[in-house]
C-alpha cells in the first residue's frame, strides 16, 4: 500500500494545473538585473511553482514569496517553450512594485 501510495503522490506532484492549455504563470520581462534577470528568465517563460507550491495567479506568486522576509530566497520552477522546466534561486527583495 506504501508502494501504491509513493507513486500516485509522485505522479500528482509532476502534474502542472494548465491555464489556456499551458500549465503556470506567464511572466512578464523582468525588472533588469533582478535575480530573474540574471537567470535568463524572458517575457513568456511560465512561472510552475515557487518553493514547490504549484503557482497558477498572481495572488499565487504573491503568498509564496511572503512566506520569506526580505532578503530570504525561494526557488522558482521556470518553464520555457517545450524546454525542461529548471529551478532558480531568487531572492525577495520588496513587497511592492518599483515606483
Amino acid at each position: 500500500m506504501a508502494a501504491e501510495r509513493y507513486f500516485i503522490n509522485a505522479a500528482w506532484d509532476e502534474s502542472e494545473p494548465e491555464i489556456n492549455g499551458q500549465p503556470g504563470f506567464p511572466l512578464t520581462p523582468p525588472r533588469r538585473d533582478s535575480d530573474l534577470d540574471q537567470s535568463s528568465v524572458r517575457a513568456g517563460d511560465r512561472l510552475l511553482k515557487v518553493d514547490g507550491q504549484v503557482i497558477q495567479t498572481f495572488t499565487d506568486v504573491q503568498a509564496a514569496i511572503r512566506k520569506h522576509e526580505i532578503g530570504g530566497e525561494g526557488v522558482f520552477r521556470i518553464a520555457r517553450g517545450l524546454e525542461p522546466p529548471r529551478d532558480i534561486r531568487v531572492r525577495h527583495v520588496s513587497d511592492y512594485a518599483p515606483g
